[in-house]
């Protein structure tokens, strides 16, 4: 019986160690440029939000956000809106948007599900690293991120 006991205090502090650690401002790249590239940002009261590429600007999907929470390694994203644009013509672009083109005339609208739309990404911390830098890292599922803040409201507000 102790040793189940103290097998689920163990979890419950493997878990409290990664719930803690997620909490910040995660973006795909180490550096900022003149946009924001993928984010996520998690707050201690559990909130999260998920921005795509700011400089992708043809892109219909803008955000996502909701709840999370953490079991073993995996996040769990519990997503509650969704902020995309419709209508809109794609344009050509010649000066910010990485990829050529832009949306102009786009209505941006926010999308509150009906249930929450469940998410589940595989999750591992380590650190980056490169001569006197450095930050630490998450990958959640395929995609790596960078922890720039630990107070995610440096970069947006919730």
């Amino acid at each position: 019986m102790k040793l189940v006991f103290s097998i689920a205090i163990l979890l419950s502090s493997v878990l409290s160690i990664a719930q803690e650690n997620i909490y910040g401002f995660w973006h795909d790249s180490p550096h900022v440029g003149s946009g924001l590239g993928n984010y996520y940002a998690f707050f201690d009261n559990n909130n999260f939000v998920y921005s795509t590429n700011s400089m992708d600007c043809d892109q219909r999907l803008e955000s996502y956000s909701g709840v999370f929470t953490i079991k073993e390694d995996t996040l769990i994203l519990y997503i509650r809106q969704i902020d995309i644009l419709l209508d809109g013509k794609i344009e050509e672009d010649n000066t910010s948007c990485y990829n050529g083109y832009y949306i102009d005339g786009g209505d941006r609208i926010s999308i509150e599900t009906r249930k929450d739309y469940e998410r589940k990404y595989k999750i591992a911390f380590s650190t980056y690293s490169i001569e006197e830098f450095e930050l630490e890292m998450i990958q959640i599922g395929t995609a790596s991120f960078y922890l720039l803040s630990k107070d995610p409201s440096v970069y947006i507000n919730d």
